[in-house]
This record gives structure tokens, sequence and C-alpha cells, in this order.
């Protein structure tokens, strides 16, 4: 791993970061797709084994609801991230869980073309905290 890739909050903040390789057409199109295409709701499939083949993340801004649903009028930053899966299905979250778990993976796992076969099994999960509940990702063993 580079130092360049360590630096995921960086690269998120300056526009995106992505574990794909953009080198042709092909890709570049498999970046566009993650980032504009239809995606399933990680948090829907909580407790599915993910092979995860590639990351995307961008900064993006929520409008801020109330407790009855309504908009405030105000944003919020967040960081919104596809997983692309080895079937080529995309699941998105905005969950800074899953944010925090996705820097540990690279941090620890490296990128895809370090993990064994170029995938890493992950499994979302919901963590409870002090507070309520978090969404995050475990690695399946």
């Amino acid at each position: 791993m580079n130092n360049e890739l360590m630096n995921i909050d960086e690269r998120v903040y300056n526009g995106s970061f992505t574990t794909i390789k953009v080198e042709d057409k092909k890709s570049a199109a498999k970046v566009y797709n993650a980032a504009t295409g239809k995606c399933e709701s990680l948090r829907e499939n909580v407790n599915t084994v993910i092979p995860m083949k590639d990351i995307y993340i961008e900064k993006v801004y929520l409008k801020i609801r109330d407790d009855k649903g309504e908009e405030t009028g105000e944003v919020q930053e967040a960081n919104r991230m596809v997983i692309i899966s080895e079937d080529g299905r995309n699941y998105s979250t905005c969950s800074k869980g899953v944010y925090s778990a996705l820097k540990r993976i690279i941090s620890i796992f490296g990128m895809p073309e370090d993990w064994e076969n170029g995938k890493l099994e992950i499994i979302p999960v919901i963590i409870s905290t002090g507070k309520g509940q978090v969404l995050s990702l475990k690695v399946n063993e």
C-alpha cells in the first residue's frame, strides 16, 4: 500500500476515492456506474455475506429532517459509500460506521489486489451503542 491510498479522508474531501484502477473506458464506466447507478441498501442486507470486489466513496450533502420526517432546510455533509460485489451488485450507504470500517479494512487487509482472489467477504452488521445502533461491517472469517 502506498501512502496516497492511506489518506482516504483527503481523497474523499477532494472529490472521491475508489479502489478501481481507471485504465480504460471499461474501468472508467465501472466507476461512473457505481457513482450513478442503481444500488441496493447496505442496511437492508444485514447479516448477508457480500464478496466485496471494489469500493467507491464520495462526499454528498444530505437534507436534515426533524423527528417527524420534515426537512429543516439545513444540509449535512456525509460520505456515500458504494460496495461493489463480485457479481456486479452495488450496495450503498452513508453510514459513519461503515466509513470507519472501510478505512480499517483497507489499513489492515490492503487494497483489492492484496485480497485473496481479489475479493474480501464482508457482512453488514448492526452494532448497539449507548446512543442507539450503528451500521458497520464484519469481515467473514
